[in-house]
């Protein structure tokens, strides 16, 4: 799905479990990620339902003491990393951090 989408994105060998610096099922933007796949979609049922019933982009999904979590379609996440590459930067617009003169 990433390679289709032009993203860089490799196979982690026998899917993380190797652990090490082999974790993860996929190595994506430097870092690892976990992919789980259901074909009932059973155990994220509510998530959808919130994220198509809502109309929304994501879900903030917060746990009580617990570092809040976002779950959005893929197609999403890619689109905002699109959109991040092509904003033009502070530089390139003039607006460069310096102190005046």
């Amino acid at each position: 799905m990433l390679r289709d989408a032009g993203e860089s994105a490799e196979r982690v060998p026998l899917s993380g479990s190797a652990g090490g610096s082999f974790s993860g099922d996929i190595e994506w933007l430097g870092r690892p990620w976990e992919v789980k796949a259901r074909s009932s979609g059973q155990g994220w049922q509510t998530l959808e339902r919130w994220l198509e019933q809502s109309e929304v982009a994501g879900l903030v999904l917060v746990a009580d003491r617990q570092a809040p979590r976002v779950y959005l379609r893929l197609s999403d996440l890619l689109g905002l990393l699109n959109a991040e590459k092509h904003r033009p930067s502070a530089l390139e617009n003039g607006r460069a951090d310096r102190p005046d003169s």
